[in-house]
């Protein structure tokens, strides 16, 4: 099963950092704007939550990719721009983490070639990459893309290594167990998530990812990391995550690299082609038929 990694490596990495902010919480509930203390918790990520995780990385000499909606890129203009001087990717996830699940496939290309607008005049890159903020992007929305010179995504869930779609775009498949909001997204009001309060003993998530890890690594899979710096920027958090990439850094045979690297990469050994009709990306394409122009 193994991808044949770039020099020799026994299995691929990528480390993907969303940084939401407060507008995750005012995505579930926009009259938080008046609430300090549901605001700050996702105010965390900025003021301690990114030089956190900015210092992990660095330490290990580690690249990785954000996926900066638009308005944080303008509000957070300073922290991004620390981001891309430490030599990570930007990527696209909208402007202010809009549901592109409730949008059509014509106001999500709008979205995207809006969002990307924003960062280039604001910080002077180009993104390649993209990950819809909140919700399911349309299948089709991969086919506009790739003209606009998009070269990956990172949405499904359906495989373990990259996935070369019709339109040329590449998609790096992430799950929900190597999500650090899987673990660690609480709060009170708007309570995150919905019914279901959860913080995970830190020691677990670690044995879980460790373990998940050594898995990737052993069937020769692309290993990705779901972050957000308001979550794995506590500092015992941000311990753990040091300790699980000093891991990943002294196997010394596992490739780490951004999501654009990776997938020029990818482009370059396996060429666009026609998926399987059984492989998860077709079938729910086949399944989903969106209505056209929506």
């Amino acid at each position: 099963m193994s991808a044949g990694w770039p020099d020799g490596a026994r299995a691929g990495c990528l480390i993907t950092v969303s940084f939401d902010a407060e507008l995750a919480v005012l995505a579930l509930d926009s009259s938080a704007a008046t609430r300090q203390k549901s605001l700050s918790v996702g105010r965390y990520g900025a003021t301690r939550g990114v030089q956190r995780l900015l210092g992990v990385l660095a330490d290990r000499g580690l690249p990785s990719s954000w996926f900066v909606p638009a308005q944080n890129a303008l509000c957070h203009a300073s922290l991004v721009a620390e981001v891309i001087a430490e030599g990570h990717e930007l990527a696209t996830s909208g402007v202010a983490l809009e549901n592109f699940g409730a949008l059509g496939l014509r106001e999500q290309h709008q979205l995207v070639t809006r969002a990307r607008e924003v960062v280039e005049q604001r910080h002077g890159v180009r993104t390649v990459g993209f990950r819809p903020g909140r919700g399911d992007a349309d299948p089709r929305l991969a086919g506009l893309l790739r003209p606009d010179g998009y070269t990956w995504s990172s949405q499904s869930r359906g495989d373990d290594l990259p996935v070369t779609l019709p339109s040329g775009l590449v998609d790096l498949p992430h799950h929900h167990e190597l999500d650090d909001a899987a673990y660690f997204a609480f709060n009170l009001d708007p309570p995150i998530p919905l019914g279901s309060p959860r913080i995970a003993p830190i020691g677990d998530v670690l044995a879980n990812w460790t373990i998940e890890f050594d898995a990737h690594r052993d069937e020769g899979l692309l290993f990705v990391l779901d972050l957000h710096p308001e979550l794995i920027g506590t500092p015992a958090r941000a311990a753990m995550l040091g300790e699980l990439l000093d891991r990943v850094v002294e196997v010394g045979d596992v490739w780490v690299a951004t999501g654009a690297v990776i997938a020029q990469w990818w482009i370059g050994r396996v060429p666009a082609a026609e998926l399987p009709a059984d492989h998860p990306v077709t079938v729910f394409d086949r399944h989903a038929q969106p209505a056209a122009g929506r």
